[in-house]
């Protein structure tokens, strides 16, 4: 097992001042080498895990998959794991598309369902050399994640409802997260040109100003109509699950 050693401890203490139940996934572009091969699955019972977490602790270089209790799935390579702390780094393709680069993933394990082990290390890595990290970018990502959070707490102190937070939480997994802010604290701004406002229908979808084209009404008209219609059907599978 490898802690977090001194390499990661600024990112470390960020993490821990901001609130690790109020930063679940904070992502940061790094360089790293990519590695590749064939996967063999084996299976971590989380339950098991928890409740006994000092017989048991994750290897730098497993590649595994995690599935959180909201159901988000996050795979890669174990970069380092903090036994205190339940945290668990890992690292994976970077979403900007950069082939030298890798995302970084905390994950909190009392936050996290499901594990697989998809692959065992392939050498000794605890000796390996960890790249260097912009902290800078850290401190960003971590001002823009509690800020984040915050807006959330304050959107359900002022009454939205739980499809409100669906929708805002669907909205930033489909753009990028700056782009989706509150307005008023309970009326969501798409692209700053397009406002949804309470109960969240197609109906409440309207121009933020006359400058606004009618192309992005429409087109998030239709997001929303989709995410009404996923709704229902979910709605609908759960009153009448299939036995």
């Amino acid at each position: 097992m490898r802690s977090i050693n001194n390499l990661y401890l600024l990112i470390y203490q960020i993490y821990s001042v901001a609130g690790r139940r109020l930063l679940s996934d904070l992502r940061v572009d790094l360089s790293f080498p990519s590695d590749s091969g064939k996967a063999s699955k084996s299976y971590v019972n989380v339950k098991k895990v928890m409740s006994d977490l000092d017989s048991y602790a994750f290897e730098p270089g497993q590649q595994v998959q995690c599935k959180t209790r909201f159901d988000d799935i996050y795979k890669g390579e174990v970069v380092a794991f903090d036994l205190s702390s339940k945290i668990l780094i890992l690292k994976s393709p970077s979403t900007s598309g950069a082939p030298t680069n890798h995302d970084l993933h905390f994950l909190v394990l009392d936050s996290v369902a499901d594990v697989q082990i998809l692959e065992e290390p392939k050498s000794d890595s605890s000796n390996d050399q960890l790249p260097s990290i912009e902290t800078k970018q850290i401190k960003a990502k971590q001002t823009a994640a509690l800020a984040e959070r915050l807006n959330l707490v304050r959107a359900v102190g002022n009454g939205v409802s739980e499809e409100g937070l669906q929708l805002y939480t669907m909205l930033c997994k489909t753009y990028e997260r700056s782009n989706i802010t509150w307005k008023d604290n309970v009326k969501i701004v798409v692209l700053n040109s397009v406002v949804i406002e309470p109960p969240y229908g197609e109906a409440n979808c309207v121009s933020s100003s006359s400058k606004t084209e009618k192309e992005a009404v429409s087109y998030v008209k239709s997001f929303v109509q989709k995410f009404w219609a996923s709704h229902a059907k979910q709605k609908n599978t759960k009153a009448d699950p299939v036995s």
